[in-house]
């Protein structure tokens, strides 16, 4: 089990960052536009609440030579999915977002593979 408050927290976000992405693209899907509306700004918080928590207070935790080159390759997610957040993150809702969203959840995926890679590490540095 997780220690580390910090890691703990963002495996936290990056679930409810899973939930409302899976609830946004059924929305999207289902031609709900009005809950759309509604989910992709819940949705945009909480991916920036992820991408921040990562950056800003997980990954500074890490040892220098272990996040050395990992964190090289998740700022070039953490750009793309800020990408995403700048064009649909706003008051203004642009087409496009649903073949966007796919493309996003690609970028999360890496992320996410990355992220695991260095989250087993901590934890096998702090055993």
């Amino acid at each position: 089990m997780m220690q580390n408050p910090v890691l703990t927290r963002l495996v936290k976000q990056r679930n409810t960052l899973l939930n409302r992405l899976v609830k946004l693209n059924s929305t999207l899907r289902n031609g709900h536009d009005d809950l759309a509306e509604v989910l992709r700004t819940r949705f945009c918080d909480s991916l920036v609440d992820y991408l921040s928590e990562g950056h800003l207070r997980a990954f500074q935790s890490l040892p220098k030579d272990v996040r050395q080159h990992d964190l090289a390759a998740i700022d070039a997610t953490t750009r793309a999915a800020m990408g995403f957040n700048t064009r649909f993150g706003g008051e203004q809702y642009p087409m496009g977002m649903a073949a966007a969203l796919e493309t996003l959840v690609l970028v999360l995926e890496t992320r996410f593979e990355l992220e695991d890679k260095l989250l087993a590490v901590t934890a096998t540095v702090a055993a």
